[in-house]
């Protein structure tokens, strides 16, 4: 039965039997087998670390789109056929604000440039590839992507309930139209954070008197749907 795993051979024939004792750990073998594994394993963080510095720049473009259509963002992105979900936009645009945050405290720099056309109308961007990643390699000190987002709650880890046999990574129930709409705001809120970070004072001073009057739609939604959930009779 072949395990996948070479055996020695000389002329054809094997020559030695693995799992033998009398290996001595000086051997040249032992050296080159370290070296390759560092060499895996630091090309398997590079290509970590390239995921968390690509995710966050997408999470830069997709607020840049924000920015530029608040209103009509979501429109936009259903019809570029982006091959991920709105939960991952969500999290690459909360995972870029969080960065920015953790940016601002270490006084670096996460540089990124919407530069506009001679009709003053943004035209293209750039980003500063060196010390954006090496900002984003600081932050990210060696923790992978799923470390950052469980990290920084924008996702919640999977937990399995060993009675009730189900996850807590499992799709919620269907909602009351109530409950949809407190979810949906909440939702809202999360993109609305993410814009804070790229307005001004006068726009978030503008913004927090609006968001003001959008958590007293949410005490009332979040009433309404507590006592929708009252009233409803208990089923076995």
């Amino acid at each position: 039965m072949n395990t996948g795993i070479a055996q020695p051979v000389k002329n054809g024939q094997p020559q030695v039997e693995f799992g033998q004792s009398n290996f001595d750990e000086s051997s040249p073998i032992f050296k080159l087998l370290a070296n390759g594994i560092r060499s895996c394993h630091a090309a398997a963080r590079r290509s970590e670390l390239t995921a968390i510095i690509e995710a966050c720049k997408a999470g830069v473009l997709l607020q840049t789109v924000l920015r530029i259509l608040p209103k009509k963002v979501g429109e936009w992105c259903a019809r570029q056929d982006f091959e991920f979900s709105k939960m991952t936009r969500s999290k690459y645009q909360r995972l870029a604000s969080r960065f920015q945050i953790e940016a601002d405290k270490g006084k670096l720099s996460l540089p990124f440039q919407l530069k506009l056309g001679p009709d003053q109308i943004p035209a293209s961007y750039e980003f500063d590839e060196e010390t954006f990643s090496e900002t984003v390699r600081l932050i990210a000190n060696g923790r992978g992507l799923t470390d950052l987002y469980i990290e920084w709650e924008i996702i919640k880890p999977c937990t399995s309930n060993s009675t009730e046999k189900r996850s807590s990574c499992e799709p919620k129930p269907v909602q009351s139209p109530s409950e949809a709409k407190f979810t949906a705001a909440i939702r809202l809120l999360d993109e609305i954070a993410a814009l804070a970070n790229l307005l001004n004072r006068a726009q978030r001073d503008t913004m927090i008197v609006q968001v003001g009057a959008l958590l007293k739609l949410l005490e009332a939604g979040d009433a309404d749907a507590r006592g929708q959930r009252q009233s409803m009779p208990n089923t076995v």
